[in-house]
């Protein structure tokens, strides 16, 4: 299986990501844990054949664990230099042999990155051709990074601080001088307690729960959307500029302008709306955001082809909290969702339940799923709704 992780620059901005080999376990797979080159050539070639690059990481960097085989060439990597950075796992023995790897990556433009880095004596020579350093700042104290990031002086080199799970740990790791952070953080805020939504936010969450109300119809969206000028200004502007087609309109009424951007992509541009406004959102967070409302909904297309709607609106409300910084039960309270979207939401009960409660282990690196589906199809659903957020992206920076 592959997945990815953000790794964030000091303005919350992506500046690549890192792509992960998992296993799953609890699907009735066995056998024995696959080789650090094994794993790597299946993180390459699912990114570069099955679903491309672009679909997966856009236009960012790729951090692939390159183990010895890879650096010393005796497999090669299949990407441009300008878009990969190699990491050199810790565990790889520090040798002259590995040395001429490096310095024949670094010759063909490859960055190179020490990664769980602890330093070790006769590690100068390594410093002088890698690029980046990656410490886990989970397994340290402040102090015990400073004294090795002080070490670093001198180099030339960015530092990452890994598995950043608290913002007291971001601040400190911030602080100290690390450069680039990766870590739940980043991808889970913390949860400010008891503030309140504003009232179009209210407006946005009442349509979302519209939306996924198949009985509900145009003119009742309609409604909705006329409740709220600002709304409906940026819902008219988008259907006449043909929801990012190229292709321009003559939007004459609230309502057509709902007929013309249809229910699905309407319940994207609305969350899209949603997120852009809210303090301290961050793009990834939408992404992460849009990612898992799209796979919990492409789970329920195999498993529960009736809910696929409600599907994707748990997993855009089960985000919301990381976006408006507020309580779920608070967001959830004020939509007034059927009572089996509350329970998938709360208590990750039903077929909902264990959709949701499925994306959220997977986007988190968690691999018992729950779900009857075979791991390849999990995987699959996580590639499409990686794509399809990338896409979501583009056309709204057409719109914009």
């Amino acid at each position: 299986m592959v997945g990815r992780q953000p790794i964030f620059d000091r303005n919350r901005e992506v500046f690549g990501y890192e792509l992960l080999f998992r296993g799953v376990t609890g699907s009735g797979l066995s056998g024995q844990t696959p080789s650090g080159e094994s794993m790597t050539s299946d993180v390459l070639v699912r990114i570069g054949l099955d679903c491309g690059l672009p679909a997966v990481v856009g236009d960012r960097a790729i951090f692939v664990v390159a183990p010895r085989s890879f650096i010393t060439g005796d497999f090669e990597i299949p990407f441009a230099a300008d878009r990969v950075v190699c990491e050199i796992p810790n565990s790889e023995v520090r040798d002259d042999e590995l040395l001429e790897g490096c310095k024949r990556l670094l010759e063909a433009d490859y960055t190179l990155c020490l990664t769980n880095y602890d330093w070790r004596d006769g590690d100068e020579k390594f410093l002088e051709v890698v690029s980046m350093v990656k410490m886990d700042s989970h397994l340290m104290l402040p102090a015990d990074l400073q004294v090795r990031l002080d070490k670093l002086k001198g180099y030339d080199v960015r530092t990452i601080a890994s598995r950043v799970e608290t913002h007291g740990q971001l601040r400190e790791c911030q602080e100290i001088g690390f450069d680039l952070f990766q870590g739940y953080v980043l991808s889970r805020p913390e949860v400010v307690q008891g503030n309140a939504l504003s009232p179009q936010r209210t407006t946005l969450l009442r349509l979302v729960d519209k939306i996924s109300d198949p009985e509900v119809d145009t003119p009742e969206l309609g409604a909705v959307v006329e409740s709220d000028p600002g709304l409906a200004q940026r819902l008219l502007r988008l259907a006449g500029a043909g929801a990012g087609s190229g292709m321009r309109r003559g939007v004459k009424s609230i309502r057509e302008a709902v007929v013309l951007l249809g229910r699905q992509q309407l319940r994207s541009w609305i969350f899209l709306m949603l997120t852009s406004d809210a303090r301290g959102a961050i793009p990834e967070q939408v992404g992460i955001a849009l990612t898992r409302a799209k796979m919990c909904e492409l789970i329920a297309k195999e498993c529960v082809p009736d809910e696929r709607e409600s599907a994707f609106t748990v997993g855009l409300v089960s985000a919301l909290d990381l976006i408006l910084e507020t309580p779920l039960g608070v967001i959830v309270e004020q939509m007034g969702l059927a009572d089996h979207l509350e329970e998938a939401l709360v208590e990750h009960v039903g077929d909902l339940g264990r959709i949701l409660a499925d994306v959220l282990a997977w986007e988190i690196g968690l691999t018992w799923l729950r779900s009857p589906l075979e791991p390849g199809v999990i995987e699959r659903t996580y590639l499409e709704a990686l794509a399809w957020t990338n896409s979501m992206f583009e056309t709204l920076a057409e719109a914009a």
